[in-house]
């Protein structure tokens, strides 16, 4: 068993914000989306080892993300929201890759990159939700 990873634990346990968010606005899908994300994350992150903790994190972040940009693409009419998805976006995969590129250098850097990762999720997940007919 590896150590959990706390600050990665705390950062996926913020999707509760957007999670309780889409709640109030009654859009179940993207609230069981996120709901999903949150919990493989936290559980990954419980114990961060290869194996099929990983991969479900892997798949179900993918899924997740790849939906919310699609909803967000159709379902926001304001351009300017829109324009801060993108540059969010921008920011969400620049932090992505730091983070992979840190790790494989055996930089301890790369948990604040990967915690910043999830800090622009969850401001994607928010804008979707919030700009969203």
């Amino acid at each position: 068993m590896s150590k959990p990873n706390y600050p990665l634990i705390t950062s996926s346990s913020l999707f509760s914000i957007p999670l309780l968010y889409g709640i109030y606005k009654s859009n179940w899908i993207l609230t069981t989306m996120t709901t999903s994300a949150m919990l493989c994350s936290i559980k990954y992150w419980m114990n961060p080892v290869e194996g099929y903790y990983k991969n479900m994190d892997l798949v179900v972040s993918k899924i997740s993300g790849v939906y919310y940009f699609i909803y967000g693409v159709y379902n926001i009419n304001n351009q300017y929201p829109k324009l801060i998805g993108y540059a969010n976006m921008f920011m969400m995969l620049s932090f992505y890759n730091a983070s992979c590129l840190l790790y494989k250098m055996n930089s301890p850097c790369w948990v604040k990159f990967h915690f910043g990762f999830h800090i622009f999720i969850i401001t994607g997940k928010l804008i979707v939700l919030v700009f969203s007919k």
